[in-house]
């Protein structure tokens, strides 16, 4: 996940992340998506707006970069 991660900072590139939170009903929480912004002293990655701690993180994926 980690190298998701740097990978998507270093080339610009946009990232979709599944957390490990549930919703009330015990559903996964939707997907989270956007640039990686930059990391924290804490162990957190900005992802577009939001701030997401490392380990709340299931999956990552690479958003491929549109084909010309």
């Amino acid at each position: 996940m980690r190298h998701i991660l740097a990978t998507a900072f270093a080339s610009g590139q946009s990232v979709i992340v599944q957390l490990k939170h549930l919703t009330p009903e015990g559903r996964l929480a939707a997907p989270l998506g956007g640039k990686v912004q930059g990391y924290t002293d804490w162990d957190e990655v900005g992802i577009g707006n939001a701030q997401v701690s490392i380990a709340d993180i299931r999956h990552a994926d690479l958003v491929p970069f549109p084909q010309r």
